[in-house]
């Protein structure tokens, strides 16, 4: 049995093509849902948040084709090597091997400024107060 190596960019061109598709397509829904009265039905913090995440999959799919077109894709743009077919597989649209990721600054990774939520039966006190004010702010 003979086995084929094809450069990553054969194996995934098909994939970032229709991903980019899909994010397009996911983009107009968002957006057409963001002009109606009602936003859809979506609550508005998390329609911007789709919206903003559909455009950052247009965006990584057309700029992983473009590193295609270039030849420069499945070459880390941290340090210039290689990124691993398994990685590639599982995103893509990466631009960085994993150990560059580790390497970049997280943006998820700043402190929470809201409290922890509480649960509501640790506070029954609260509800049986008669005290107007919710649950978690007693």
């Amino acid at each position: 049995m003979t086995t084929s190596v094809q450069p990553p960019q054969r194996l995934f061109q098909d994939t970032l093509e229709e991903r980019h598709r899909l994010f397009v397509l996911r983009l107009a829904q968002l957006t057409a849902c963001s002009r109606q009265p009602d936003r859809g039905g979506y609550d508005p913090a998390a329609l911007d948040a789709l919206i903003a995440w559909a455009r950052q999959g247009v965006s990584d799919a057309a700029l992983a084709l473009q590193r295609m077109s270039l030849g420069s894709y499945g070459v880390c743009e941290g340090c210039g090597s290689d990124i691993p077919v398994g990685h590639l597989r599982n995103r893509p649209e990466a631009s960085h091997c994993v150990p560059c990721l580790r390497e970049r600054p997280d943006p998820a990774a700043t402190p929470r400024t809201a409290p922890p939520r509480q649960h509501p039966h640790r506070h029954a006190e609260a509800l049986n107060t008669g005290d107007p004010r919710p649950w978690w702010a007693a």
